[in-house]
């Protein structure tokens, strides 16, 4: 379609004729398509604004690498300084647990060599007393026979368990006491013997655990006395002790007593040994 038409020209000018403009009976405006330019400068926008976006996420992802790295780096220090000091403390822990282990055996295996001595030793010495007795023509017997004089630290029923029960030969009987502080039993022997062995028998109804923390002694008086052997107990009912001392003691009398703030000493029967 043509805008204009060249009818004829006279020299340098010309008449133009414009049929589309001339059929138009409205004023001419001009009219100006902007959806393109909308388009174009949306485009533009959404251009922008994705890559100022996507510089910002990608500083933000270097950014918060970095931290994340530092964090990272950081427990991972933080993680190896605490297991060092855990794996620090567990090797202390067990070198003290192994240096007190080795000093509870070498304790335990000095004392266990010692007792086994103090063994041998008390085993040599009863050997070599009875050898020396039985040289001397002596031999061991009970010497602790009825009737001879027996007393105790107090009486709990006098009539029902006097001291000298202790030494009738039958064993449904016994000496009591009352409860008191440190209670004892003493026999008369009448004569020094050298004692080698008491033998003790607890209660048959009851109240074996009544004997404990014993001292047997033996003297040429009541006031001067050796001790003989110690018993720590407790017993039980119907228990017989045979308590052997732990060396020979010359003496007229034998004692039995107990340490203790508060206690009770029951006897059923009490058999003395000694060489004659």
């Amino acid at each position: 379609m043509h805008m204009f038409d060249a009818k004829s020209c006279k020299g340098r000018s010309c008449d133009l004729r414009m049929p589309l403009l001339d059929n138009m009976k409205a004023p001419l405006v001009a009219e100006l398509d902007v959806s393109e330019v909308n388009r174009e400068l949306k485009q533009f926008i959404e251009i922008s604004i994705n890559s100022t976006y996507n510089e910002n996420i990608e500083e933000m992802i270097t950014k918060h690498l970095g931290l994340l790295k530092s964090m990272m780096l950081k427990e991972y220090s933080d993680e190896q300084n605490r297991t060092k000091r855990m794996y620090d403390i567990q090797i202390v822990n067990m070198m003290d647990s192994f240096k007190a282990r080795q000093d509870n055996l070498q304790k335990e295996f000095k004392e266990y060599l010692k007792k086994e001595f103090v063994d041998f030793q008390e085993s040599t010495d009863e050997w070599k007393n009875n050898i020396t007795q039985t040289l001397l023509g002596k031999s061991i017997i009970e010497v602790s026979l009825h009737g001879k004089h027996t007393e105790q630290s107090s009486e709990y029923i006098k009539i029902s368990f006097p001291a000298s029960n202790a030494i009738d030969g039958d064993l449904s009987t016994f000496s009591h006491t009352s409860s008191q502080t440190n209670p004892f039993w003493i026999l008369d022997l009448g004569t020094v013997y050298t004692v080698k062995m008491i033998e003790v028998f607890a209660r048959t109804d009851c109240c074996g655990n009544y004997i404990h923390d014993m001292d047997i002694t033996v003297g040429a008086t009541t006031n001067n006395m050796t001790l003989c052997t110690h018993y720590n107990g407790p017993a039980s009912t119907k228990e017989q002790l045979v308590l052997k001392c732990k060396k020979l003691v010359d003496g007229r009398f034998v004692k039995l007593s107990i340490s203790a703030k508060t206690a009770t000493m029951a006897l059923a029967e009490v058999k003395v040994f000694a060489f004659v």
